[in-house]
């Protein structure tokens, strides 16, 4: 399984937000991106709990055209390729944004 951004960023900005807990404490949890530029994005992962940010990641991502990741697998062996939305794992039949890629032999 690999998690991934194909075809378009999932939004520009905050894209979801979702209560969760940290060490006994309620809290919230951010998916944000912050620029999109030619076939890349910039992705920040929050944590806020008590109103303050205790965790952050950023990363630059690519955006791969979901055709490639298909023709990618089909080159290193594997058969088929399944995009599912994260978190839901609901299949996607046009993939687009954040996705989960299951590859199968």
């Amino acid at each position: 399984m690999v998690d991934l951004v194909v075809e378009e960023p999932p939004c520009l900005g905050l894209c979801d937000e979702w209560e969760t807990s940290f060490r006994g404490e309620e809290c919230v949890a951010r998916h944000i991106v912050e620029e999109v530029r030619s076939g890349r994005m910039v992705e920040v992962l929050e944590l806020v709990c008590g109103g303050y940010v205790v965790a952050r990641s950023r990363a630059e991502l690519y955006l791969y055209p979901a055709q490639f990741v298909v023709e990618t697998a089909k080159r290193m062996g594997f058969e088929k390729t399944l995009f599912l939305k994260p978190f839901t794992l609901e299949l996607e039949s046009r993939p687009s944004g954040r996705v989960f890629a299951v590859l199968l032999r």
